[in-house]
């Protein structure tokens, strides 16, 4: 699977505009909380699918997870 190179700060913003712990944003996207904290910490990435899926969970468009 590729991975979706954003910017971890902008998985943040999304997350916390949206009002979401990130407990919330893993359950939202199928996935442990362990792996949206790595996303946030730049320690992980998406993948294209997890993105998009993150982007449409917290009403985001997806290209604005790339500035």
């Amino acid at each position: 699977m590729s991975k979706a190179l954003i910017n971890p700060a902008n998985i943040t913003w999304a997350r916390e505009r949206a009002g979401m712990s990130v407990p919330e944003l893993a359950k939202k996207l199928n996935v442990k909380a362990e792996q949206v904290a790595d996303w946030e910490s730049g320690d992980d990435s998406p993948t294209m699918k997890q993105a998009r899926n993150l982007a449409s969970a917290t009403l985001v468009s997806f290209g604005i997870l790339y500035a």
